[in-house]
């Protein structure tokens, strides 16, 4: 019981503190539970975060579910993951529920605007490391051109451009070288089932596939609440794929937020509380894992290429300029990636006043 309570409390203090993004949320988990609290080995949590890596779904969540799940049973690891989430689910309750009052003011609307460009800015930050260890590899950007051509151009679903680009780089290597609302709870099921099923390498490669089917394919909400969510999400602790908790609010109040946020964690839970733990050993032999990684990521990164071009027409020059600076900023003295965004949203405030 004591081992329960312990690993209970410490996520759940994970979520009220894990701002920055998984990567961070990864960072802080590794200094206290490789070196500190020694509940897994460094060479175990190196290789269990690279499969994962390779796995649909929020690798932060995953990662805390593997932990857990060795550390206290897969009960305990269920409520983990709960307790996890749950710190920024009720805060993009809050956010949702109050969304149509603050925008009216029009010191927020500026604020949040702000805010958009930042987040806009951490994506592509985000984008940059999601396919950095692809660079040297020419075959992730035919890939990726690829999948511009396919998603972009020809109006192939990026679901479907993602199995097959992941399925193109396996047989690469095996052939050699050469709205009607009534319908939208059974509908919001499946759209974000699909998308926490696809999210491969971090939760930010969610984007296009939410954006896809909220705002183009079923018109659930405007592209401008959607930015905001995303900038919500980036600004509060957890993983930022709790996005879809505000996305399910503004459609089916609770329910849909309630829903939203089981389904796009959903898959993740299941594979890691199952088959995963006992197929780790197995799949790092395995080269045509990685292979189907590269080809999957080159899609998610057009996606989100496709995504971020539509998205920053509609900035000014000084909603690209302020972010970027705030970025070298941050960079140089390691603030928090939530500083940026609220920090554009503060200095454009102020621009606007003074204009």
């Amino acid at each position: 019981m004591k081992k329960a309570i312990e690993c209970i409390g410490y996520f759940l203090r994970l979520g009220l503190t894990g701002f920055g993004g998984p990567l961070a949320v990864i960072a802080q988990m590794q200094r206290d539970l490789v070196v500190e609290k020694k509940w897994i080995s460094a060479e175990e949590f190196r290789q269990t975060l690279s499969l994962i890596k390779s796995m649909p779904g929020p690798v932060s969540f995953q990662m805390i579910l593997y932990v857990a799940r060795k550390h206290s049973g897969t009960f305990v690891a269920l409520l983990s993951g709960i307790v996890f989430i749950l710190p920024a689910f009720l805060m993009m309750i809050l956010l949702a529920e109050f969304y149509a009052d603050y925008k009216q003011n029009v010191s927020l609307s500026t604020f949040l605007e702000g805010m958009q460009a930042g987040a806009f800015i951490l994506i592509l930050v985000a984008l940059r490391d999601i396919a950095r260890p692809y660079y040297s590899r020419s075959r992730f950007w035919a890939f990726l051109i690829l999948s511009i051509l396919f998603i972009g151009f020809a109006q192939v679903h990026e679901a479907i451009v993602i199995i097959v680009m992941g399925l193109i780089a396996v047989m690469y290597r095996r052939l050699g070288q050469a709205t009607l609302r009534s319908f939208i709870p059974m509908d919001l099921i499946l759209v974000c089932l699909k998308a926490g099923a696809l999210a491969f390498g971090t939760g930010l490669t969610i984007v296009p596939l939410l954006h896809s089917d909220f705002v183009s394919l079923h018109h659930w909400i405007t592209h401008e609440e959607f930015m905001d969510a995303l900038a919500f999400g980036q600004i509060t602790p957890g993983p930022v794929m709790v996005t879809v908790t505000f996305l399910g609010y503004k459609l089916w109040g609770w329910v849909g937020a309630i829903i939203t946020t089981i389904c796009v964690f959903l898959p993740s839970a299941v594979h890691m509380l199952t088959w995963f733990p006992h197929a780790v050993g197995w799949m790092n032999r395995q080269k045509w894992v990685q292979d189907f990684v590269l080809g999957a990521t080159a899609a998610l990164a057009a996606g989100i290429i496709l995504v971020l071009i539509s998205i920053g027409q509609g900035f000014t020059l000084a909603l690209v300029v302020i972010p970027l600076c705030l970025l070298g900023l941050m960079t140089k003295f390691k603030w928090p990636s939530w500083t940026l965004i609220v920090g554009t949203g503060l200095i454009h405030l102020m621009l606007t006043y003074l204009h």
